[in-house]
């Protein structure tokens, strides 16, 4: 996604794409009954001129009975140290499908915290992967709320650390609605004197029968 001289964008009539002239927050719709081939691929890069520290807000709305993938990289192109916080809120409606890919490679003297929130709604499907591959710190929080009936989640990581770079991971998955499903894996190697850590909570609501957690 690159906006030069506009804050908006509409492509091939089934993704419409917003930036706050302020914030530079973004938005991004997916209308109803679409697929969408190709993934969308959101990219940040941190240089010597970015902010030294830095945050805002991704919104992804996806439509119902639509799909698609997004990659999500977090890169730097520059040794300067910065502090990036991203929160991602992402609504799936009825029957979506979204495939979510998160990369982050960030150099030794950085920091990146990302929150990713997936508010998800009937016989819809996630699937999410995070990569880390390099930066001086490095946390995700995830949290999964089942709001509807009959979804599913598969979520997995992957963090490759060394030096004195530490990763941090929170998982949360609320299933406050019966018969849905989610699973978790979560593998990684902490080289030389780095850091990893892990905390996961699935909380399956009193009437959520038929949970598979």
């Amino acid at each position: 996604i690159c906006f030069d001289d506009t804050l908006q964008k509409e492509i091939n009539g089934k993704i419409f794409i917003e930036q706050d002239s302020k914030t530079k927050d973004i938005t991004i719709r997916i209308k109803d009954n679409v697929v969408i081939e190709k993934p969308l691929q959101i990219l940040n890069l941190l240089d010597k001129d970015t902010e030294e520290e830095k945050t805002y807000t991704t919104k992804i709305i996806i439509g119902e009975n639509s799909q698609l993938t997004i990659i999500n990289c977090d890169d730097s192109i520059s040794k300067e140290e910065r502090h990036l916080i991203h929160n991602i809120n992402i609504e799936m409606n009825s029957y979506s499908y979204l495939t979510f890919y998160k990369m982050e490679n960030i150099n030794n003297s950085s920091s990146l915290n990302t929150n990713m929130v997936f508010d998800v709604k009937d016989n819809a499907r996630l699937s999410t992967f995070c990569l880390s591959l390099n930066g001086g710190s490095i946390k995700n929080n995830l949290r999964v709320n089942f709001n509807d009936e009959h979804s599913e989640a598969d979520l997995n990581g992957l963090y490759l650390m060394d030096k004195e770079q530490m990763i941090d991971t929170q998982m949360n998955v609320y299933h406050y609605k019966s018969n849905c499903i989610s699973h978790q894996l979560f593998k990684g190697i902490a080289d030389d004197n780095a850091v990893s850590n892990f905390i996961g909570h699935i909380l399956v609501d009193y009437n959520a029968i038929n949970t598979i957690a």
